[in-house]
């Protein structure tokens, strides 16, 4: 989730807008301090509610990624852990706080985090294969045969299954289907789109808008299928001032994802930014349905049938002046 920049402008919490405004800066603790107030004083609307909690996991991450980067792994680890708090059912922060673990010798804990990653996303293969070494190196063999039997598993899943769906394709003369799945066999590398993928995000953080685009870039030509990457990809081209390329990002993320209101919120405030006004206001009209107290859209709508009236108007005024 990453809402485009004049999104947080439009949004009515103080307190939220605040934090946003210190995440954005590096500030993750001045960031932490305002959404707990947000969350612990003020009776949120559910979309206010969803962005808290969403830039809480998020300023705890980039706080544990510091400390990564300097060699504190202790703080690290209890960064995500409190991250964890927040977000139980997030997979990747079991990942990796589970691989933090291993690094520091506590594989006891490890095993218990990376389990609870390849529960919570049984398909996840860097997560078993982080946790068959795990158990391999605490010396538990019989565990670390059942975990590298899983990883073999899915290491043949992710070649063989759309291996055999792009003979389909040959088999039925769909030549674009068959090149799209021998790619996915053998071009796409997990290991690959993870490293650009999150260096792409933590890149759009500092603000470092062509590196991370660049990254992004990468991670959608290795695994087209991820609806996150190309709403990612969307807010850095809009905020490069790159709004044709964006809509087409947000286009394919919500293609992708029906469901993806985030992406569907940044679509529309870019066709208002495009000038494409119907558009944009039948796009924001959507988010309202499933979405009714987001104040972001109401705001962004009035403003938009403000400028149509006044259009309109001056149309009018135009017309009766060549009469």
């Amino acid at each position: 989730m990453r809402l485009l920049q004049e999104i947080r402008t439009r949004l009515g919490n103080y307190h939220i807008k605040s934090a946003m405004f210190h995440y954005y800066r590096g500030e993750y603790s001045q960031a932490l301090d305002y959404l707990d107030r947000a969350l612990s004083t003020e009776k949120l609307c559910s979309f206010d509610e969803s962005i808290a909690r969403y830039y809480m996991a998020q300023a705890h991450v980039s706080a544990a990624e510091r400390h990564e980067d300097q060699g504190d792994l202790d703080k690290s680890i209890e960064e995500y852990q409190r991250a964890i708090a927040g977000h139980p059912d997030y997979p990747d922060l079991h990942f990796r706080l589970g691989r933090l673990q291993q690094a520091v010798g506590s594989l006891d804990e490890a095993a218990e985090s990376l389990k609870a990653a390849v529960t919570a996303h049984p398909d996840y293969y860097e997560a078993h294969l982080a946790l068959a070494f795990c158990l391999l190196e605490s010396g538990d063999l019989a565990g670390a045969e059942t975990a590298f039997r899983r990883v073999h598993e899915l290491a043949m899943a992710t070649v063989t299954d759309p291996y055999e769906r792009a003979r389909e394709a040959l088999a039925s003369g769909d030549a674009g289907g068959a090149e799209t799945w021998f790619k996915e066999a053998f071009i796409r590398h997990p290991h690959r789109f993870d490293y650009h993928f999150k260096r792409g995000l933590k890149l759009l953080r500092k603000n470092q808008l062509d590196e991370a685009i660049e990254h992004l870039q990468q991670a959608v030509a290795i695994n087209s299928k991820f609806a996150d990457v190309y709403n990612y990809l969307g807010v850095a081209l809009v905020e490069r001032e790159r709004a044709v390329e964006a809509e087409e990002a947000f286009r394919k993320s919500v293609e992708l994802n029906p469901d993806y209101m985030v992406a569907h919120l940044n679509l529309g405030f870019t066709l208002g930014h495009l000038g494409r006004r119907r558009e944009a206001i039948e796009q924001l009209r959507f988010v309202l349905e499933k979405e009714p107290t987001n104040e972001a859209v109401r705001s962004k709508l009035t403003e938009l049938a403000a400028e149509a009236e006044t259009s309109r108007k001056n149309g009018e005024s135009a017309a009766r002046h060549e009469r």
